[in-house]
């Protein structure tokens, strides 16, 4: 589902008729192979640093998402008490962050003790001399759909504010129930005053209080970064890897959604800030689906599409 989720988002528009051309840039790091995982650091300086690359043992955590190694606070141990752990991942190539829209996707599953121990992810531009939580970061604002609103989409399933754990830290904490598919993107980024900085650096942090709970803490698996070029072309590339369709596009009455490849099960809408603002479920079928999106105000759309075969997402202009 994750290469279905990812290459499908090739097709997003922007605005002024321009399209995406082609990845400019990726990067999957599995915790197998050994060329990627070079780019994260673990913080070795922290002696009581937890994080470990390796097949998870635990009681929660028994798999990685894609066998057999995962990147987990301790592969066998629950997570000790008063314990904050880091790794580091840098983005040097300005085709991440000079794209759009730019996106670090990732699967993960956390067992905490809810609202005292999780995890949270900061982002620093300058080098690493200052970080902030993804979720307060400002530094984007000026990109849509970046998740310093105060509502994220749901299908990103990332933290909000009002997410925290002890200090009062923006944090994935609880119970995922399972393996969770989280994503963040820098949307429309071209342009942006000052912009690109030297590199992009991200932190990924576990905070444990005093209180043992025996639980197995967080385990990532396939961190993604990718990003599209931008390129001035008028038309979508038909190519097959675009199993979602959405015609015309721009529209101003009505679109016609479908996939040739997998019949719809449900269809939903967003706008910019990840509100639902129109949803059709209970659908199974593999010809156009027509929508009627005249009363919609105009603007960009998210379209998320469900399929037999995964999760789709796709973006349209309403003129």
């Amino acid at each position: 589902m994750k290469k279905l989720y990812i290459i499908t988002l090739l097709a997003t528009i922007l605005p002024a008729g321009f399209a995406m051309a082609q990845v400019s840039y990726y990067l999957s790091i599995n915790f197998e192979d050994t060329s990627t995982v070079k780019h994260v650091i673990i913080d070795t300086a922290n002696h009581n640093n937890i994080w470990q690359i390796g097949r998870p043992a635990k009681t929660v955590f028994t798999n990685a998402y894609s066998a057999p190694n995962a990147i987990v606070t301790d592969t066998v141990l629950p997570y000790p008490v008063t314990n904050h752990s880091s790794f580091i991942i840098t983005i040097k190539d300005p085709q991440w962050f000079q794209g759009s829209p730019s996106w670090l996707d990732f699967y993960h599953k956390y067992n905490t003790d809810t609202g005292k121990d999780g995890g949270y992810i900061e982002v620093s531009y300058d080098g690493g001399n200052k970080w902030r939580n993804i979720i307060n970061d400002t530094i984007m604002s000026s990109c849509p759909f970046h998740p310093s609103y105060d509502t994220v989409p749901s299908y990103f399933n990332f933290y909000l504010k009002t997410d925290t754990i002890s200090g009062g830290i923006p944090a994935f904490t609880g119970n995922s129930s399972g393996w969770t598919e989280t994503s963040i993107i820098w949307q429309f980024c071209l342009g942006v005053k000052s912009w690109p900085p030297d590199s992009v650096m991200f932190r990924f942090n576990f905070v444990s209080d005093s209180i043992q709970t025996n639980k197995d803490g967080w385990m990532i698996d396939n961190i993604t970064f990718y990003s599209d070029e931008c390129g001035g072309i008028k038309h979508i590339s038909t190519a097959d890897y675009f199993k979602t369709h959405v015609f015309p596009n721009p529209a101003t009455d009505k679109i016609e959604v479908s996939n040739e490849l997998s019949p719809i099960i449900s269809i939903e809408f967003f706008n910019l800030i990840g509100e639902s603002i129109y949803s059709k479920p209970n659908i199974v079928n593999r010809t156009p689906i027509t929508i009627n999106i005249a009363d919609f105000p105009s603007g960009v759309y998210i379209i998320q599409v469900k399929t037999a075969e995964g999760l789709n997402v796709e973006k349209f202009i309403k003129e």
